[in-house]
């Protein structure tokens, strides 16, 4: 589902600016980092951009975009992706362990627990 996302990364945008024109260009300047079950995880530069993405109708702009376009539903996770703050998507954005990448910490391994 990832390449499929960014195989169709510009339709979706297209699709995204004729309902919201913000959104598509927020959608401009995120990374798509992962496609996990129906989430779809986007990484932002700052805190700024990832909170301005994350109001409810740029959201809900951006999955309309992508259920046009893919034909289906996926929930948008947005995550702050700068460069020294790669957090995996499997890590709590609001976790410890992101807090520690973005005070300069770096994940060296990510193991599953039960």
């Amino acid at each position: 589902m990832l390449t499929t996302v960014r195989t169709h990364w510009p339709a979706i945008r297209a699709a995204v600016r004729k309902i919201n024109g913000a959104a598509e260009g927020l959608l401009n300047s995120c990374t798509i980092l992962d496609v996990k079950g129906d989430r779809l995880y986007l990484g932002f530069a700052s805190d700024v951009l990832k909170k301005k993405m994350e109001e409810p109708n740029r959201l809900q702009a951006a999955q309309q975009g992508l259920q046009q376009v893919l034909g289906q539903k996926l929930q948008i996770h947005c995550v702050i992706a700068a460069p020294g703050h790669n957090i995996p998507p499997e890590v709590d954005d609001h976790g410890m362990v992101a807090t520690a990448v973005r005070l300069g910490g770096k994940i060296v391994d990510t193991q599953k627990t039960n």
